[in-house]
């Protein structure tokens, strides 16, 4: 979602999961422990992927990373950033910036929601103190679709046309955030 487009099928991440669980485990065995502190750190690796198909915030880096981009965490303001990801117990969602406009990517919404650049900090705040996990994504996004519209009829007419696109397209408060 952070570009646009999916680069990444569950099952890509699982294997990126599995690829880390692994790691972790061969890193462990490496270690002079007692048998059973051993046992015990085995016991609690392997927490990259679960079985309902949730990632840890490791696979969505190493994925990302694959495209030369960073998950960072972010400063007070995120204004300058172009893209973030929040994560609250196991649901990962994206925010998204194309021109100056600012879209929530959630795959449990139906459709984008545009958010206004002056509540972006606000809405991040929010979330913070709600116990989010946000971070900043950084380095050179690939172009998509959206970024070439944006530059080409600007983010008003964008808006417009998300808006015919999704009639449902919503706008959202940083009050009503915490209804994502």
């Amino acid at each position: 979602m952070i570009m646009w487009m999916q680069y990444f099928t569950e099952v890509d991440l699982a294997q990126i999961g599995a690829r880390l669980d692994e790691e972790e485990k061969r890193l462990l065995m490496e270690r002079e422990l007692s048998a059973r502190a051993l046992n015990e750190l085995l016991e609690q690796s392997g927490q990259n992927v679960s079985d309902d198909g949730d990632f840890s915030v490791q696979v969505v880096a190493l994925a990302l990373k694959s495209f030369d981009l960073s998950l960072e965490q972010t400063g007070q303001s995120v204004l300058t950033e172009r893209a973030l990801i929040f994560n609250f117990h196991e649901h990962w969602f994206c925010a998204r910036k194309f021109g100056g406009a600012w879209y929530i990517l959630d795959s449990a919404k139906d459709t984008p929601v545009y958010v206004d650049a002056s509540d972006v900090d606000s809405i991040v705040h929010t979330l913070r103190m709600h116990q989010y996990c946000v971070f900043a994504v950084r380095g050179d996004l690939p172009v998509c679709e959206a970024d070439n519209l944006v530059a080409e009829i600007g983010t008003l007419s964008f808006r417009a046309v998300l808006r015919e696109l999704y009639p449902k397209c919503e706008e959202i408060s940083p009050v009503a955030m915490l209804a994502v």
